[in-house]
């Protein structure tokens, strides 16, 4: 990997061991982000393999690039949750500059235990006793600074340490940083720079909503990237790339599975219902086969694992990346990429299946007209073509049992939203009719355990059949059914001859009178207008 362009130091260059293919890929990837990119960083990782030496990599180099050029927050900070992290980081450090002259000046800070004179002299019980911080270098002139966040809030009130002369701050375990009491996290940032006049690099190994706050709190506007371990085994590990079709897909699975001597077979799929198909074909070919497509039980995802690999010889464990999240990683010695990933990430997330300690493990990558386009990017995250070569053709593979069958799948939980109904359904009137109909529908079978209609009830009442629903009635039907509803009343009392005539009514009804006299004399009220539809008793 050439690493001209970031102009890093030789000696950093040679003490950092970047012709080893597994840091270069995350030296590149920080460097890039961080100084070509000029990003601040939230680095989520699982990396354990060279952690300290792939951590402290861009402090030093930020030292390098500005080591004797009198600029302003010139010098680095590494902070830490733990002493130990941090005395870890400090002796990846010291062994990656080794003892050159003219190297950064790096400096530990670290809590000493009092000697046996500070015991006899009684100081042990004495508040503050363990609380000296040493300090192995001089930190007052050292450009790069080690310490746990306890430990260098200690030596703040040293003016030597100039904490705002810190230019580039590492913050590593952020998760473990975000548990910390706010008042000691907000009194440590309130003396460093402000975040918007640093480079700031985050690293958490849990990704937690604590860590991620923390985050955005400590730099300004951080870059949320992820940095698989298996990002660094991507260009190491031995694979195939094939270009095959569609349809001879499962006749490749068929026939790794002929050659093989019963080792179980891991193979990812992009689509949940791509998955489920072909563990039905491989079912129909005889072949033992499950799948793991979705958000499953942890607990269920252990047996299918556990099954395929103490099962029936030759099983085959169908994955989709959603699906493989939470599961065990057994390590399977041929892993097939069915559907190639559309996102780089994912290709090395399936990396973490494979046994990369056996020799003999594989990676099989079947490159098919559908998802070929995301090859592309793979090849620039590994820093190596995939090179995809053609199906052999005088390769003999075993004819696919279930080829033309139709296979049934599994139903979905919820259709399609244009098949739901209720608040989800926006296809407008017609929802409203069919509620109308379930309605009639309820009422019809409820009717069914009384009278029907037309018939006479106990009281020897005479039912009458009205229609139920009015939007189905034409106009004339529906103002003879108001009409017939309605119009008594009306009749009755637009024909009273004389309103007087009632004055032997109790005084508290005349009010009430009075304005049903005034809307039935306005032909402008309500009234008015049912007398003008309807007709009244006048004619």
């Amino acid at each position: 990997m050439d690493f001209s362009r970031f102009s890093v130091d030789a000696t950093l260059l040679e003490g950092a061991a970047v012709s080893d293919p597994y840091r270069s890929v995350f030296y590149e990837r920080l460097l890039t982000e961080l100084f070509d990119k000029k990003e601040n960083l939230f680095v989520k990782t699982d990396i354990e393999r060279d952690r300290a030496s792939i951590v402290v990599f861009p402090l030093l180099h930020w030292a390098f690039s500005r080591q004797g050029k009198g600029q302003a927050a010139s010098r680095a900070l590494y902070l830490c949750a733990e002493d130990e992290a941090a005395r870890k980081a400090y002796q990846a450090a010291s062994a990656m500059l080794g003892p050159g002259q003219g190297n950064p000046r790096l400096c530990l800070l670290r809590k000493t235990i009092p000697g046996p004179s500070a015991e006899a002299a009684g100081d042990q019980g004495s508040p503050g006793a363990e609380e000296k911080i040493g300090a192995d270098g001089d930190f007052g002139s050292a450009d790069c600074v080690f310490a746990s966040l306890e430990v260098f809030w200690n030596s703040l009130d040293d003016i030597a340490l100039a904490p705002r002369d810190f230019g580039f701050i590492i913050a590593d375990q952020a998760e473990l940083l975000a548990e910390k009491p706010g008042e000691l996290l907000r009194s440590v940032q309130g003396r460093l720079l402000p975040s918007w006049e640093r480079r700031s690099l985050i690293i958490a190994n849990k990704h937690t909503p604590r860590a991620k706050n923390f985050a955005w709190d400590f730099a300004d506007n951080p870059k949320e990237i992820k940095l698989a371990e298996a990002l660094g085994f991507g260009g190491s590990i031995a694979f195939k790339s094939l270009e095959i079709k569609e349809a001879d897909k499962i006749r490749f699975i068929l026939n790794l599975q002929k050659d093989e001597s019963g080792s179980p077979l891991c193979v990812f799929c992009n689509l949940k219902s791509t998955a489920a198909e072909l563990a039905a074909r491989l079912a129909m070919n005889s072949i033992p086969a499950d799948y793991i497509g979705g958000n499953l039980n942890p607990d269920r995802k252990r047996q299918i694992v556990e099954k395929a690999l103490s099962g029936k010889s030759g099983f085959v464990l169908i994955l989709t990346d959603e699906g493989a999240k939470g599961a065990e990683k057994p390590g399977f010695l041929r892993v097939v990429n069915y559907d190639m990933p559309l996102e780089p990430e994912l290709y090395f997330d399936r990396l973490a299946f494979l046994d990369r300690d056996k020799e003999s493990a594989m990676l099989y990558n079947l490159v098919c007209e559908r998802y070929a386009y995301g090859v592309p990017a793979i090849e620039r995250m590994i820093q190596k073509p995939l090179a995809p070569q053609p199906l052999d053709r005088t390769l003999a593979l075993p004819e696919d049992a279930s080829a033309g069958k139709e296979i049934p799948m599994p139903e979905r939980r919820f259709g399609r939203r244009d098949q739901r109904r209720g608040r989800d359904d926006r296809t407008g009137r017609s929802d409203r009719d069919n509620r109308t109909g379930r309605r009639d529908d309820r009422q019809g079978a409820k009717g069914r355990h009384g009278p029907d209609e037309g018939s006479t009830d106990r009281r020897g009442d005479k039912r009458n059949a009205e229609p139920r629903d009015p939007y189905a009635m034409s106009m004339e039907e529906r103002l003879a059914l108001y009409k017939k509803r309605y119009g008594k009343g009306l009749e009755s009392e637009a024909s009273d001859p004389d309103p007087k005539a009632r004055s032997s009514a109790p005084p508290h009804s005349e009010p009430s009178r009075g304005k049903r006299e005034d809307k039935a004399q306005n032909p402008d009220g309500i009234l008015g207008k049912l007398q003008n539809l309807f007709g009244t008793g006048k004619e």
